[in-house]
């Protein structure tokens, strides 16, 4: 793997790493748990597994935007389910939303709004209904 900026030319026939077979790859958790008041983040300590190798212990923090998910889910899972989904969810953070009001965006297609040649329908402007007046103030003014 190149760490660098800088491009990298390979000769042919240049040794550049070595493979080697193993027999199993086993996850194991010794806990699962959350951390002081103080950090939002949770915590889950996974101990791979090698054959022929000793455990390799690594610990997993949940970003804080994913806690509640994470926490909700785990109620019916075994310890080694808990550790995977924490390790799935650190894996894919940037595909989940981090507020209400993140979209994001895809630019992979292009579409179109065929409008014919009717003119634009101009609408007066409605009220929001009393109940939800208190909601709208929080989205319109969210920091």
């Amino acid at each position: 793997m190149n760490d660098s900026d800088q491009q990298l030319r390979l000769k042919a026939g240049q040794v550049i790493g070595q493979a080697e077979e193993i027999d199993e790859v086993i996850p194991q958790v010794r806990s699962v748990s959350r951390s002081d008041a103080s950090e939002t983040a949770v915590h889950a300590e996974v101990s791979m597994v090698e054959s022929n190798t000793k455990p390799d212990k690594k610990l997993i923090t949940v970003p804080a935007h994913l806690e509640k998910l994470y926490q909700e889910s785990i109620t019916d899972l075994s310890l080694e389910q808990s550790a995977r989904l924490a390790e799935l969810l650190c894996n894919y953070a940037d595909v989940f939303a981090n507020h209400d009001l993140d979209l994001g965006e895809f630019s992979g297609i292009q579409h179109r709004i065929p409008t014919v040649d009717e003119t634009p329908v101009k609408l007066r402007m409605r009220r929001t209904p009393l109940r939800f007046e208190q909601e709208e103030e929080k989205h319109l003014h969210y920091a």
